[in-house]
């Protein structure tokens, strides 16, 4: 600042905005600041009748002092920018936003009058925009216990996404063991907006449990792969092409003179370990299957008869 054709009383900067007390040459003082980076070209606002905003405070000149209050650009434009109670929210997100009012007219304003004075304006604006009065009641409370040391301290931190109903119980649950949860958007428009691969088709899909149905009788063969699908069956095609007697598909086959429906092969599961894939290779599998696999524990055999009566 050693630049400035005169002494500063008052330099406050936050990001881009800069709030500047000093008695005259403000605009020599202004070109100057403009001729260090081209890039970098700032304009200048005055105060008018004694006042002037700074972010989304109004300061004053009240004789030789400057006092604080509120900047409000008027009653419908502080509602268009205030969260609605009848969005889909976290109610503690709603309740946040009284808090935050309510903080903001604590710390701007001078005087415990001008303070009181803006909570009753605070109050009437919030029920405009739907909020019910118990929301600012119980914050109201909350903060005098909270003064008297009453507030159960958060050790830790998850942020989970949010899904109206059972976020608001995991919330309330989590808060009495001392755990503070935030909630984050489940679809956002980064996440719709780069997408940019197309669409996995069953067919390109790997680490898979498959299934191949037999066009003449009821037969089918399931099997495991960590390959596309696509790859597997031309795999299985080639062994039917060259007589490979190793194949459980061949042989059926031949010895029945079938046909096996390679356009319908379909994937069953999906499963990243080869541990998984052949338990549900095998879940998979019945009386009428040709394909070897693992045997089923008897325990899982009584459970996939249960699951299977259910689907029926």
């Amino acid at each position: 600042m050693t630049a400035a054709p005169t002494s500063l009383k008052m330099w406050v900067r936050y990001v881009h905005d800069i709030f500047v007390v000093m008695k005259k040459e403000v605009e020599f003082f202004l070109n100057i600041l403009n001729g260090k980076n081209k890039a970098i070209q700032f304009e200048m606002e005055g105060e008018v009748d004694g006042r002037l905003p700074f972010l989304d405070v109004m300061v004053t000149i009240v004789g030789n002092c400057l006092t604080t209050g509120v900047y409000k650009k008027g009653h419908t434009h502080r509602q268009a920018t205030l969260l609605d109670y009848d969005n889909c929210h976290l109610i503690a997100q709603k309740r946040s936003v009284v808090k935050t009012l309510w903080l903001r007219a604590e710390k701007v304003f001078p005087t415990v009058e001008n303070i009181m004075e803006e909570k009753n304006h605070l109050r009437k604006v919030i029920k405009d925009i739907g909020y019910p009065r118990a929301v600012v009641t119980r914050w109201t409370s909350r903060q005098e216990n909270n003064a008297e040391g009453g507030r159960f301290p958060s050790t830790n931190k998850i942020t989970v996404s949010y899904i109206k109903g059972p976020s608001e119980v995991t919330f309330r649950l989590l808060k009495k063991h001392g755990v503070s949860v935030e909630h984050k958007s489940m679809n956002t428009l980064h996440g719709i907006l780069t997408k940019v691969k197309d669409k996995e088709t069953e067919g390109d899909q790997v680490g898979i449990v498959y299934g191949i149905e037999c066009r003449d009788c009821d037969a089918h063969y399931v099997g495991d792969t960590g390959k596309k699908l696509t790859t597997r069956v031309l795999e299985h095609r080639r062994a039917v092409g060259r007589k490979d007697k190793s194949s459980a598909i061949f042989r059926h086959c031949d010895d029945r003179q079938h046909e096996m429906d390679w356009q319908n092969a379909g994937v069953r599961y999906k499963a990243g370990g080869k541990g998984a894939r052949l338990f549900l290779e095998a879940w998979a599998s019945d009386h009428k299957s040709i394909n070897r696999c693992v045997t089923l524990n008897a325990l899982y055999e009584g459970l996939r008869e249960r699951v299977e009566k259910r689907t029926l």
